[in-house]
């Protein structure tokens, strides 16, 4: 299946503020049914977004440009059916994350996760979860946030499905940190990942 024929029966909003971009969306798209492409202006956004009201079956698709960051919160908050992605010049990147998203409910670009844990934070009512593994700061000095995230999520026994919902980034992409921490460890499997961590001083538990 071709990605113009992915996502095919689909009825999807697709919002940006570029003109350029929206005529490469429009020819990609073309065939698709899609509800809309809209053309937003950047200084409109917010106020279309207030406007903006969803089918159950409808998709809405934001590509917001670094300035336009501040409103990733309202999306979040008002549509539980919104797919973020920040704009790339790479066109076929971009395509290639929209296309990725049709098999999420809610598809949250990477540069937004802070914006989701932020909500989270202020909107559960829950306890916080216990640590039951936490990285060294020896640890912290080899490995990012996000691999620190997936290594104790790992640790955990959950699969890069779970830890792709977990943490609201696609399976493929939680597949590419699992790789480049192998690479940091010089290990080839799950089993000796976790095995190093352990035995390199790199976890805590408790």
């Amino acid at each position: 299946m071709d990605s113009v024929q992915s996502l095919r029966e689909r009825h999807i909003t697709i919002i940006c503020s570029d003109r350029t971009l929206k005529t490469k969306l429009y020819s990609e798209f073309i065939h698709e049914s899609i509800e809309s492409i809209q053309l937003v202006c950047h200084q409109n956004l917010s106020q279309v977004i207030e406007q903006i009201r969803l089918e159950p079956n409808e998709q809405l698709y934001v590509i917001l440009y670094e300035e336009q960051k501040p409103i990733v919160q309202k999306l979040l908050l008002k549509f539980t059916n919104v797919h973020l992605f920040e704009y790339t010049e790479c066109f076929s990147k971009l395509i290639q994350k929209m296309h990725a998203a049709k098999s999420y409910q809610q598809f949250i670009d990477q540069a937004y996760q802070h914006d989701v844990l932020k909500i989270v934070q202020k909107h559960s009512n829950l306890e916080p979860e216990v640590e039951l593994f936490s990285l060294t700061p020896k640890a912290r000095e080899i490995f990012t946030e996000t691999e620190s995230q997936v290594i104790k999520l790992m640790i955990e026994g959950l699969s890069i499905k779970e830890i792709a919902e977990k943490i609201y980034l696609s399976p493929y992409t939680v597949t590419g940190y699992v790789e480049a921490i192998k690479r940091k460890l010089k290990v080839s499997s799950k089993l000796q990942l976790i095995n190093r961590m352990f035995k390199h001083g790199y976890v805590n538990r408790g």
